[in-house]
């Protein structure tokens, strides 16, 4: 009948007041050979209904398998449908129906960058496992047979092709592929030897510079005037633009900060008085450049927060909270002991930022094969700590308020002095007092119970408040003290054992895999950071600052002047740095609010195991599929990088990848059992709708 009325001159491409065409409700329904008609005879599959599906969701949330499989190597926008989050847990679903997962796999294979879809699918299915507890197994599955094709795609693609070539593209959004990986965290992809090897050329700017050469490079670094030297941003010279040289700077600037923290809160070489409140040391001012500057590098180049990288967000913030009390003490006519205890508070919180700081080296050695996978550890251990000191504070907390209302007084003082229990002596007046102070008692009770934790308690110091109450709640304090011991000691720090047990052996067999993933993020880092670390950074954003004011004559500077600071030479003029890294600070992974392009993917030729039908189109206009260096153009003096899509040729590396797992194209089993469940639904209507096809074919004639 759908042929017979296309004959006649019906609009394939027709529409109702919701949008629908013929094409979506042929795919809602699964009529796989009247979707084909409509698609041979010209309706598109790019048309949206109202609610902004296409066929291919209709064919997916159905498990039209038959009509999914046509759809998908039709013309389509992969990245729309990875925003669709119904589509790809649909998808999934679809998946778990068939054999090895052959809609998500066809989905990526198809897709115009294999790879880029690969990884940004796992990610999805990571995100979504989150929210659907009831489903997380299965959405965690399909993540990691995405990553297992990711995996594959890298090995088949990197067999032939430039690795850094391949990383280096980016997609519509401008975004490098490497920096897609690492943001939908695909460690097994960033841990691929091939991936490895292009990082460790990054790292080290290409060339192979010795063990002992790269410490007397740091040992220089360390002196302050080669420090200087290398922060300057000078375009002749290039050694401070290798990753590893730029390390090497911002970890003597964090040793100056330590340095310069120490010489205010420990030792300090100037009396305490009340000039010094006033009119603070050398050493505090260049305290307070090294912090102005850390804040702005967060501010112009945030750093990774993922790991130890909130660190220096609280060190930032503990310390300006300290600098403002400096200011208020300074500023407001406060008393003399008043300003004293402030600098002494203001000193306090200097000193956590210095404990922080210490721990923040643990950061810098994620570089290291040995050290690396330490400082993994401990992360994670620190979260598992964190998870139990929730934990513990509940019971702790509610355990603290049981001993204190024990503790409260139950008899009138003459009854208690009447039979012999005599009220207990307040430490401060020496009076007697019946009533105690309730908060007092709660805060020695938490500490008891706190330190009881370590057998740092006598039970005989739970009596030590308790007044004036009956002499059976010595037995009660002792039942409650014993019953806290058994949940703190047995239950809950054997619960945490148990946990970072887990935590340790987890990473130690992925040791590997996280080190070098947190090493891609550590050399990433370092190689979008400007070599200029702070203080002299903010001195060079001031120079910056003046010499606009000068050439603006006074005027107000603009942004982007501003923000030239950190790349304009002092000599020579602008560095041309080329970038190995993508700034990825507002890259988000597909299921997120992203906004995408309404380009569609380009239709390109399939292998002919998976599509022999599929006609052969380019990727973009005018490109050259599989060559790296043929989208290598300049065009006003700007290198316009290759897309991720015309990097190599991925219908050949999809064909080795087919290769490789023996897959064909073929019905099999499963279009089989569509086709069953497609014949079921519609109870016999394709026969009867074959037989209406040969009759007029046969004998009438077209009018």
């Amino acid at each position: 009948m759908a042929q017979l009325l296309i004959g006649q001159g019906a609009d394939v491409n027709s529409h109702d007041k919701n949008d629908w065409r013929p094409i979506h409700f042929a795919a809602k329904n699964g009529h796989a050979s009247v979707v084909e008609l409509l698609v041979q005879s010209g309706a598109s599959t790019r048309y949206e209904t109202k609610d902004g599906k296409v066929a291919l969701c209709y064919a997916a949330s159905n498990s039209h398998h038959r009509v999914l499989y046509f759809l998908l190597r039709q013309e389509h926008d992969t990245h729309q449908l990875l925003d669709d989050k119904k589509f790809v847990f649909d998808l999934m679903i679809c998946s778990k129906m068939t054999r090895d997962n052959k809609p998500i796999r066809d989905f990526i294979l198809l897709a115009p960058a294999p790879l880029e879809i690969a990884a940004t699918l796992a990610a999805s299915y990571e995100q979504e496992s989150v929210r659907k507890k009831d489903r997380a197994k299965d959405l965690m599955e399909a993540a990691a047979f995405c990553q297992q094709i990711a995996v594959d795609l890298t090995t088949v693609a990197t067999g032939n092709n430039s690795a850094g070539a391949i990383l280096k593209a980016v997609d519509k959004r401008g975004v490098q592929l490497l920096d897609i990986l690492m943001e939908c965290e695909q460690k097994e992809v960033v841990a691929h030897a091939a991936v490895q090897k292009y990082l460790s050329d990054v790292w080290k700017g290409g060339l192979n510079i010795p063990t002992s050469k790269i410490l007397f490079i740091f040992a220089l670094i360390l002196t302050p005037p080669f420090f200087l030297f290398f922060c300057l941003p000078i375009k002749c010279f290039t050694l401070n633009k290798i990753p590893i040289v730029k390390m090497m700077i911002y970890l003597t600037s964090h040793i100056y900060l330590i340095a310069f923290l120490s010489l205010t809160v420990v030792f300090r070489v100037d009396q305490v008085n009340e000039e010094l409140v006033n009119f603070p040391p050398w050493y505090e001012w260049c305290l307070l450049m090294m912090l102005s500057g850390l804040l702005l590098t967060e501010l112009t180049t945030p750093s990774d927060k993922s790991g130890l990288g909130w660190i220096k967000i609280i060190v930032i913030f503990m310390s300006s909270f300290a600098l403002i009390i400096h200011i208020v003490v300074t500023v407001l006519d406060y008393g003399l002991e008043d300003k004293y205890d402030a600098m002494y508070i203001r000193n306090q919180l200097l000193g956590i930022s210095l404990t922080l700081s210490f721990v923040q080296f643990l950061d810098f050695l994620t570089f290291h094969h040995l050290f690396g996978p330490w400082a993994i550890i401990i992360r994670d251990l620190m979260k598992d700590l964190f998870r139990f000191m929730i934990l513990l504070a509940l019971f702790l907390l509610g355990f603290t308020l049981e001993m204190a209302a024990i503790s409260q007084p139950a008899y009138p003082e003459p009854f208690c002095t009447a039979i012999g229990r005599y009220p207990l002596k307040d430490p401060v007046n020496g009076m007697n007092n019946t009533y105690i102070d309730g908060g007092r008692v709660v805060v020695e009770q938490f500490e008891r119970l706190s330190f009881a934790l370590f057998g740092l308690t006598d039970p005989a110091a739970m009596y030590e408040t308790q007044v004036c109450i009956p002499i059976w709640s010595v037995p009660l304090t002792n039942f409650m003290f014993g019953f806290y011991q058994v949940i703190a000691m047995i239950v809950l720090i054997n619960l945490l054992i148990a946990m970072m047990s887990d935590t340790y052996q987890r990473i130690q067999l992925e040791s590997d895999t996280e080190w070098k993933f947190g090493r891609a993020l550590l050399i990433r880092s370092m190689n979008n950071r400007s070599p200029v670390a702070p203080p002299l950074n903010l001195i060079l954003r001031l120079v910056i600052f003046f010499f606009s004011l000068v050439q603006t004559r006074g005027g107000t500077c603009s942004v982007k002047q501003l923000s030239m600071a950190d790349s304009l030479a002092v000599i020579g003029g602008p560095q041309d740095d080329d970038s190995d890294t993508h700034s990825t600070a507002n890259l988000k992974v597909p299921g997120g609010s992203r906004k995408t392009s309404t380009r569609l993917a380009p239709s390109r030729k399939t292998s002919s195991r998976l599509a022999p039908s599929r006609k052969t189109s380019s990727r973009l206009p005018g490109s050259t599929r599989g060559s790296a260096a043929a989208a290598n153009q300049v065009h006003g003096g700007h290198h316009e990088r290759v897309r991720v899509e015309q990097v190599v040729d991925w219908d050949h590396v999809m064909e080795l990848y087919q290769e490789m797992h023996h897959i064909q194209e073929d019905d099999g089993d499963d279009a089989k059992i569509a086709e069953d469940q497609m014949n079921v639904d519609l109870g016999g209507s394709f026969q009867t709708n074959n037989l209406i096809e040969s009759y007029f074919s046969s004998s009438i004639d077209p009018v």
